[in-house]
């Protein structure tokens, strides 16, 4: 079967090195395993015994068909080994679709050496994931049916069931469209929900990508392809999605759901990778473009130097040549963030929508999960408290729908505005403004109130908590700060920005329970505008703005009517969160229903 034999060589394909991994493939009576790897341990997030699996595939990848035959010997052992076992776990995932996945390329790889018995035995664990014998499999939606599907297709190819294998294509080609509404899977906008409406486009989203592309490229050419519709959708989710969400190799960390807790999730070498085997396909819409993509991403400049809002998740991105902004909102539709299998157990304030994210080198916040003060997320008003007040939240917060019913934007020409009523359970209220320019983003928070009596903690907007920069410097009594590649400003006379910095020692562990106890150790730089403990209709104005940059402002207007901005280049944008009008300095009035209005800039 030829599609069969582009996989076999697909898989056999070079990857990174691999070496250290070496010294660690030790003897078990006859057969071999990795000494540092527990296969029975009970994590269920970061499962050794699929670690296993994974690392034997990567090293015969690595050193391929031609290698040493006591290394061939050795890792065909290692594989022998899992196989006499067959560990289990009690994470469903593990057992329906990461093992049956990753021993399905390995025994495709290991096929020739294998006994009919071993065969056999490898083919019945397969089975456990795929639809021949899964109908729960068949029945999955978003990220987790394509797992499915792949599994399935993979499964079809070993055996040679053609009938199996256009029973995969034809489920994933059911799934693979426009999800409307609130249901998972690509959306209009080119975002991606998973585990209900929820943004997951560099998560689940990834994944969708990152299992679809090795199918498209093996179908390509042969009856079992899928169709040019489903061809273009699946280019169109990278090139107008994901790639709008990826800055110098690194992902932003609003993307990826609660995978932000995994140190190994910044990368996105996995949608580099889907671009170059989707280029390779026969009748693949949009070449051009991918071919552009990889480039850049192999020289490391932007692809993407544009504005936009992905309206079903309430995300903006707004890019330029030397920096990254994003923004996440939320209302009551969506679902802020999750913890699951003890992994984002500290992620509260990422369920509060206004949170952001400052990039230029994609260093910035490099190993800040390990660090970061959780009840200070950049972008969000809060109460500043204890780690463990935090946690305790964690009931109040998990995968609920957000609380207000306001938050929309509007975009011409790569500027405009993105505007957001928050409501954080925790009797905090207020209305934020977003004015994203070619220089960068103004922030306006007006009508901030908190509601609860005798509150004693203190209440700050976090406008960023990063990774300080060697450049660090504070100017104009403290009100213009800059910090590697950005330059923060105080617009509102009556506040000041309050900053400290620090060297920080924690832990990923702390977010995650998945992941081993080390230390680490970041030098964190935090920012942001106190409230005091009990503000009745507070404010505040600052900008994040390219550093080698001027911002030229005429005026700012932040009232809970109307918040915007006039340029010194006459331009404005304003937000008018009731019918009104407005007059600008230059004697020009200008009025709207409601709603956004970009003019000149």
């Amino acid at each position: 079967m030829v599609i069969k034999q582009r996989y076999y060589e697909y898989l056999w394909r070079n990857v990174e090195d691999a070496e250290e991994y070496l010294p660690l493939l030790q003897n078990e009576g006859d057969l071999y395993r990795w000494s540092d790897l527990n296969c029975q341990d009970s994590n269920t997030a970061n499962w050794q015994g699929h670690t296993f699996l994974n690392r034997t595939r990567l090293v015969l990848q690595r050193y391929g068909r031609d290698m040493d035959k006591e290394l061939f010997d050795k890792l065909a052992g290692a594989f022998r080994y899992w196989l006499k076992h067959d560990f289990q776990n009690t994470n469903w995932w593990y057992m329906q679709i990461g093992v049956p996945s990753a021993l399905c390329d390995l025994t495709i790889m290991l096929e020739d050496e294998l006994t009919e018995e071993e065969l056999d035995k490898a083919v019945s664990i397969i089975q456990r994931g795929s639809f021949s014998h899964n109908q729960h499999a068949y029945n999955m939606t978003g990220a987790n049916l394509i797992w499915g599907v792949w599994t399935t297709v993979k499964h079809a190819l070993l055996v040679q069931d053609c009938e199996l294998l256009k029973k995969a294509v034809d489920r994933a080609s059911e799934e693979i469209l426009i999800a409307d509404g609130l249901k998972e899977g690509v959306k209009p906008d080119y975002s991606f929900f998973q585990h209900g409406p929820q943004h997951y486009t560099m998560g689940y989203g990834r994944s969708f990508t990152e299992s679809l592309s090795p199918m498209v490229y093996i179908l390509s050419g042969t009856e079992y392809q899928f169709s040019k519709e489903i061809l273009k959708l699946l280019v169109d989710f990278l090139l107008e999605g994901q790639v709008y969400m990826i800055r110098n190799g690194t992902v932003d960390y609003l993307a990826i759901g609660r995978e932000y807790c995994r140190p190994e999730a910044y990368t996105s070498i996995a949608i580099r990778r889907a671009a170059e085997l989707y280029s390779k396909t026969s009748s693949i819409p949009r070449k051009a473009n991918l071919e552009a993509f990889i480039t850049a991403y192999d020289s490391g400049t932007p692809y993407i130097k544009e504005t936009k809002f992905f309206k079903d998740s309430l995300v903006l991105t707004h890019q330029r040549q030397n920096f990254y902004i994003s923004i996440k909102g939320l209302n009551n539709t969506l679902i802020g963030s999750e913890s699951l299998n003890g992994e984002n157990i500290l992620g509260y304030n990422l369920s509060y929508g206004t949170n952001m994210c400052f990039m230029c080198t994609g260093k910035e916040y490099e190993n800040m999960p390990a660090v970061w003060d959780y009840s200070m997320m950049p972008g969000t008003t809060s109460y500043i408290e204890s780690e463990q007040d935090v946690l305790n939240r964690l009931n109040i917060w998990n995968s609920k729908i957000g609380l207000n019913d306001k938050c929309y934007a509007s975009i011409k020409n790569g500027k405009g505005a993105m505007t957001m009523d928050f409501d954080n359970r925790d009797m905090l209220t207020g209305t934020v403004t977003y004015i994203v320019f070619d220089e960068g983003v103004i922030v306006l928070g007006t009508n901030i109130c908190c509601h609860k009596q005798n509150n004693d903690k203190e209440i700050w907007t976090t406008i960023n908590q990063c990774v300080l920069e060697d450049n660090f410097n504070v100017q104009a009594d403290g009100n213009v700060i800059t910090n590697g590649s950005f330059l923060y400003i105080n617009l509102d006379p009556e506040r000041k920005l309050e900053y400290t910095y620090a060297k920080v020692t924690g832990s990923w562990r702390r977010n995650n329970k998945n992941i081993p106890t080390e230390t680490v150790a970041v030098d964190v730089l935090k920012i942001g505008i106190s409230h005091g403990t009990s503000p009745k209709g507070s404010k505040f104005s600052y900008a994040v703005i390219d550093a080698s940059k001027k911002l030229e402002v005429e005026n700012i207007v932040n009232t809970p009517l109307i918040q915007g901005v006039e340029f010194g280049n006459g331009g404005h944008i304003f937000v008018f969160h009731k019918a009104g009008e407005y007059t600008l300095k230059s004697g020009k009035t200008i009025k709207s229903d409601g709603g956004v209005v970009v003019n000149n800039i």
